[in-house]
């Protein structure tokens, strides 16, 4: 039940060489919050309410960990995801890759 709430409503794929997120928020809810999620090294807390998602790197795990970007396939606009500092933008399908990586749209299949 918690991987169906995550990666359904979460909106989570976590694919070969990034990770699409497009949360839904849960029914009867005005937010909710990923704690602790883990990808590529970075522990990250995805935050969703109707008008708003933030993300924030919360630590990097690994010495060796890249910096993430997100990027918005809709107008193309990237954010390097920096350990501590919040992203807010609206609710809109994005992509999380390391910054060695070039994004691809969500759906693509990897």
């Amino acid at each position: 039940m918690l991987q169906s709430v995550l990666f359904g409503f979460g909106g989570i794929r976590v694919r070969e060489s990034q990770m699409d997120f497009n949360p839904v928020l849960l029914p009867y809810s005005d937010a909710w919050t990923i704690h602790s999620f883990r990808y590529r090294g970075s522990v990250l807390d995805l935050e969703m309410t109707p008008n708003l998602t933030t993300v924030t790197v919360t630590s990097q795990e690994a010495e060796d960990a890249e910096m993430l970007v997100l990027t918005m396939p809709s107008d193309g606009r990237r954010f390097e995801l920096e350990v501590g500092v919040p992203l807010s933008y609206p609710p809109v399908p994005a992509v999380i890759v390391t910054a060695s990586e070039e994004p691809l749209l969500p759906g693509s299949g990897v």
